[in-house]
């Protein structure tokens, strides 16, 4: 009989890990350290990492805030089906390293205004805050297609929501007056905090 062995950051291996469970381990590291960590479990897992949140206002801001940055090489921002009858459409994040893809799926979705301002809020803002706009691309799919355009390429902050509304499936959002507006004025009056 054999002991399985554990991991000693990990414990047993995941595949898959909440995203409250994987921040509580983070309280006492450096983001150099923990990336390293992260770098190592992504090539015991051949490459891949599921981070899960159920909520629609996930602390993504402070899983990048634990992470060395220099070390991310791009995040891509999709869409899939979403798992229950009200959001048709969830919005996920991979975030990639040298050693793989680190999928964040959280309840991100704009079916209704309330949720939008929370995709906006917890996903776009983040990644504005600790200046990682520039190495994300938003990944589009058709039934013929996948294509991938640049997030900071889109034309400023009012086409960048518009950009995530969209892939959302938040089109009605996109018509309401005023809506976009104040996606964009909360976004900048958070970067100047």
């Amino acid at each position: 009989m054999t002991d399985k062995k554990t991991d000693f950051f990990w414990g047993e291996t995941p595949t898959e890990i909440s995203l409250c469970d994987i921040l509580n381990k983070f309280d006492t590291h450096t983001p150099s350290y923990i990336t390293q960590q992260l770098n190592r479990l992504l090539e015991r897992n051949d490459g891949r990492l599921r981070i899960t949140d159920s909520t629609s206002s996930p602390a993504f801001y402070k899983l990048l805030d634990n992470l060395a940055h220099s070390e991310i090489d791009c995040i891509h921002i999709g869409a899939g089906e979403g798992d229950n009858q009200i959001a048709h459409t969830k919005v996920h994040c991979l975030i990639w390293f040298k050693q793989g893809v680190v999928l964040v799926d959280a309840y991100w979705c704009a079916y209704k205004e309330e949720a939008a301002y929370s995709l906006i809020q917890t996903l776009l803002l983040p990644l504005h805050k600790d200046k990682l706009k520039d190495k994300v691309f938003i990944k589009t799919t058709s039934p013929s297609n996948i294509a991938y355009s640049k997030l900071s390429g889109c034309g400023g902050l009012s086409a960048e929501v518009k950009s995530l509304l969209t892939l959302a499936k938040g089109g009605s959002l996109l018509s309401k007056a005023g809506f976009i507006e104040k996606c964009v004025a909360r976004i900048k009056q958070a970067e100047q905090e």
